[in-house]
C-alpha cells in the first residue's frame, strides 16, 4: 500500500485528498440538513401543539380561580342578605358571574380536549401516552369542576331558602 502512494503523482494525492475532504464535508452537511429538519418538525409541534393547549389549561385554571372568588363573593353576601337591602342584588349578580365562569370553563375544557384528541392522531411513541395521560386529566377535571358547580349551587339554593 505504501509502495502504491509512492508511486503517485503529487496532484493525484491532492486532488484525493481533496475529494475526501470534499466527501466528509457533503456528509456533515447531509447530517446538518436532516437535524435541522427533525428539530423543525419538534419546533412545528410545539407550536401547533403545546403552546395552544397550555394557553387553554392556563385559562382553565385562571377562569377557575374567578370562580372561586365568585363563590366567596356570593356566600359574603348570603351572610349579609339581613343586614343590607342591597345584598340580594349583589348576591344574584355574583351568582350570574359564578354562572359565566362555570360556561366558560366548560368551553375550554372541551377546546382543551379537542387539541388533545388532534395532537393524539398525530403523535406516537411517549408523546402519545402524555397526550392521553392529558386527556383523562382533562376529563377528571371536567368531572371535579361539575361536582363543585353542583355544590356551590346546592350552598346557593340552601342560602335563598333560609
Amino acid at each position: 500500500m505504501k509502495k502504491y502512494l509512492k508511486n503517485l503523482s503529487l496532484k493525484t494525492k491532492l486532488i484525493g485528498n481533496a475529494g475526501i475532504l470534499l466527501g466528509l464535508l457533503i456528509l456533515s452537511s447531509a447530517y446538518a440538513i436532516y437535524s435541522m429538519g427533525k428539530i423543525g418538525k419538534e419546533l412545528t409541534a410545539i407550536a401547533e401543539q403545546d403552546i395552544p393547549l397550555t394557553e387553554k389549561l392556563t385559562a382553565i385554571s385562571s377562569h377557575q380561580l374567578k370562580q372561586v372568588i365568585q363563590f366567596e363573593r356570593a356566600l359574603h353576601y348570603a351572610a349579609i342578605l339581613q343586614q343590607q337591602d342591597t345584598a340580594l342584588t349583589h348576591f344574584r349578580k355574583t351568582i350570574k358571574a359564578f354562572d359565566e365562569g362555570t360556561a366558560a370553563i366548560e368551553t375550554e375544557i372541551r377546546e382543551a380536549e379537542n387539541l388533545v384528541k388532534m395532537a393524539m392522531e398525530e403523535t406516537s411513541g411517549e408523546t402519545l401516552k402524555q397526550f392521553k395521560s392529558l386527556d383523562q386529566s382533562l376529563k377528571n377535571i371536567e368531572q371535579q369542576h361539575r361536582h363543585y358547580v353542583e355544590q356551590a349551587h346546592q350552598a346557593f339554593v340552601a342560602v335563598t331558602q333560609g
